[in-house]
């Protein structure tokens, strides 16, 4: 204890002048490894390779006759310290390499809770608080040591060698050896740099029968301070890491685009193209450079309202609440009731309309004419259409704010821009208006149409909750029958056989509408097939996705499966729920892991599973040559007996980014069980086949040159 107070006032003098010396780098090196122990009676050694720079030299692990010479050593902690989840030691961030300032309890327990007060990790939950070895050698330097002033020192390159052994007792898991090799370097003119550098190792111990056996990697440790606050980067298996792909947007941004074009044939938009020709017909007189001009400028207007709707649905929601409403039971159940509400005012029963006495004053102010009366003739326009739109905009905008903070930037962006496109070219081109069918009662059937698929989403939105908390109420099967009884009407209602309120007698059969009929029923006959059985990858990532008892492929699988009963694969498969249980299982068949990180909200998930997984080749990969886990980033089941987490949902998500440093789904990560080590970089979603299987052969090819 004495020595070690002499060391902190030693090095904290040295300090004081280490501005005026250089840094440790341009004076030596060295690195730490755990190494077979070369006594029988040691469990494992740490080995410590220095370099050390001409004109300099280096604190000798030997005492001097000097007791207040500083001392080459390696300190274990012997007391508790906040550790984050992958078991890193957390310091306040104003603290100093030599005296690093340590959270306590309370201060680490209500800080986060995914933060610990523990000390010795055991599977990144658990902790172990007193010392799982001991020493059984003291420092052994490779070279003798040379009197400098009394002091004993280092030159040159040399090794540091000392031996431990593991206390009784210890459960098997993998535990995170963290320590502080405590040393001194100075320069020949006598200014010195006193160091404390904090190392971390995992090491994988096993316990069969009181007899220790270990396994770590050959790479030298991890060497520096401790992690400031939340301010740490997480292992190096972030360095796979990439970013979520752009195709979701894409495919929103296209989807939007088609919503605005279908906006434009119901009956509150379709009759307003006219009115909106007439309203610019003045400008046309003054030449056909005012008349572009003001479609353009009247175009932009619109993009500029909906794209303002947009940016603020990301404000308000950003990307955090964004991912907690796809699944969240309550938020999901208010969508459902909304698209109910738009269903039944598309079907007539009454309109969702902007107050009058707000679209005259608005109305008003267009007519003033100049750029500000162009805005507010583009602004009247959009008010008098919400009765049509507000379900459209509403259908787009509920499931992108279920997305990433872009997302209902990207759809409004979309939806308006093929929404001005039709008024802006009307405005440029008035003679164009001759060539528009006459408005009539196609245009009801266009919106009575749309309120069987608002409908039809009504009952997604329900089914999202339904699978995250595991209530069981709307299965596949049943979810595909509610959704043949609504297509099949909507199908009748094409064809005339069920009418609403505004709709007028169905004279003739025309080619878009047999069309539409025809594509309906065949539609109902294909869910029919799904229903019976068969395959539907089509509808893969909207209806809730088949359930099998896996039991039944392999009798020497596991049979009490954790999270087996409310989580599963898709057919074929057999895997795991838990990422520890994963882990265990792999090493025990030594095969590397396949972590699936999932959802039960994810679209592209069922559709990699549907149309990749599902590939021979893909699967007998997977079956043979993997252990699958699938981790649900969005499942509500509670964990009663975690203090962490509260649901399993939790627990993954925090794991995919604290560990891989992702938030996206789906994310396929190939591991050595052993060391959790990455073994080639992760990939999303891809539906090309060959870079799956590719994927797959890669992975095992890295794990077999362990």
């Amino acid at each position: 204890m004495k020595i070690n107070k002499f060391l902190f006032i030693f090095f904290t003098f040295a300090i004081l002048f280490s501005n005026s010396i250089k840094s440790a780098d341009e004076m030596y090196s060295y690195e730490i490894s755990f190494v077979e122990p070369k006594s029988s009676d040691a469990h494992f050694g740490v080995n410590i390779k220095v370099k050390v720079k001409d004109g300099h030299y280096m604190s000798s692990a030997n005492l001097s006759k000097d007791q207040y010479a500083a001392v080459t050593t390696i300190l274990w902690p012997d007391d508790k310290g906040c550790y984050d989840n992958n078991g890193r030691e957390l310091l306040k961030c104003e603290s100093m390499n030599l005296n690093p300032l340590y959270w306590d309890e309370e201060e680490c327990t209500e800080n986060s809770g995914n933060w610990v007060f523990g000390n010795w990790m055991i599977d990144k939950e658990k902790y172990y608080d007193k010392m799982i070895f001991e020493k059984i050698s003291d420092l052994i330097e490779s070279k003798t040591p040379i009197m400098k002033e009394d002091t004993y020192i280092q030159r040159g390159e040399f090794e540091i060698y000392q031996e431990f052994t593991l206390v009784e007792g210890l459960e098997s898991g993998l535990y995170n050896f963290k320590g502080k090799f405590v040393h001194q370097v100075c320069e020949d003119k006598g200014v010195c740099l006193g160091l404390f550098d904090m190392f971390s190792k995992e090491i994988k111990i096993f316990n069969e029968n009181g007899e220790y056996n270990l396994n770590w990697n050959n790479q030298p440790v991890n060497v520096g301070l401790a992690s400031c606050e939340q301010e740490f980067d997480s292992q190096e298996n972030c360095g796979y890491a990439k970013n979520e792909s752009d195709s979701s947007l894409i495919i929103s941004f296209f989807t939007a685009i088609l919503a605005g074009l279908i906006a434009i044939v119901t009956p509150c938009v379709f009759p307003m193209i006219p009115m909106t020709v007439a309203f610019f017909s003045k400008d046309a007189k003054k030449g056909s450079r005012e008349s572009v001009r003001t479609g353009i400028i009247f175009g932009i207007s619109i993009i500029a309202i909906f794209t303002i709707v947009g940016v603020l649905f990301s404000a308000i929601f950003g990307a955090q609440l964004a991912n907690e409403l796809a699944t969240s039971a309550t938020a999901n159940i208010i969508f459902a009731i909304i698209f109910l509400i738009f269903a039944i005012s598309f079907f007539g029963y009454f309109e969702i309309r902007i107050p009058n006495k707000f679209l005259n004053k608005i109305n008003k102010k267009a007519d003033g004419g100049g750029l500000l009366g162009i805005f507010f003739m583009a602004l009247t326009l959009v008010l008098v259409s919400f009765s049509c739109t507000a379900p459209i905009v509403g259908t787009v905008m509920i499931d992108a704010v279920a997305g990433n903070f872009l997302k209902p930037i990207i759809v409004m962006l979309g939806f308006s821009l093929a929404f001005a496109i039709p008024f802006s070219l009307f405005a440029i081109f008035p003679s164009w208006l001759e060539s528009l069918p006459q408005s009539g009662g196609w245009l009801n059937s266009v919106k009575v149409v749309l309120g069987f698929l608002e409908l039809a989403l009504a009952l997604k939105f329900l089914s999202m909750p339904d699978q995250a908390y595991n209530w069981g109420l709307l299965s596949r099967e049943i979810f595909l029958v509610i959704w043949i009884v609504i297509f099949a009407a909507m199908g009748l209602y094409i064809l005339g056989y069920i009418k609403f309120q505004h709709d007028s007698k169905v004279e003739k059969f025309g080619l878009v509408r047999m069309s539409s009929a025809f594509i309906t029923f065949s539609f109902c006959i294909y869910m029919f097939a799904g229903l019976l059985g068969g395959s539907i990858p089509a509808l893969a990532g909207i209806i809730p996705p088949e359930k099998v008892d896996m039991s039944s492929y392999d009798e020497n699988f596991p049979t009490d499966v954790k999270h087996s009963e409310i989580l599963h694969l898709p057919p074929g498969f057999q895997g795991f729920f838990d990422y520890e249980e994963a882990i265990n299982y792999a090493i025990e068949k030594d095969k590397p892991l396949f972590i699936d990180f999932t959802g039960h909200a994810c679209f592209n998930c069922r559709r990699m599973e549907e149309n990749v997984w599902a590939h021979p080749d893909v699967k007998s990969i997977l079956n043979n040559d993997y252990v699958i886990v699938a981790l649900y980033v969005d499942d509500k089941t509670p964990l009663v007996d975690d203090k962490r987490y509260r649901n399993i949902g939790d627990k993954n998500f925090d794991l995919q980014v604290s560990k891989f440093c992702s938030n996206a789904q789906p994310f396929y990560v190939l591991l050595d069980p052993l060391y959790e080590k990455v073994l080639v970089s992760p990939v999303a979603y891809d539906t090309n086949v060959q870079n799956f299987v590719d994927f797959l052969n890669n992975g095992k090819k890295e794990f077999e040159k362990k």
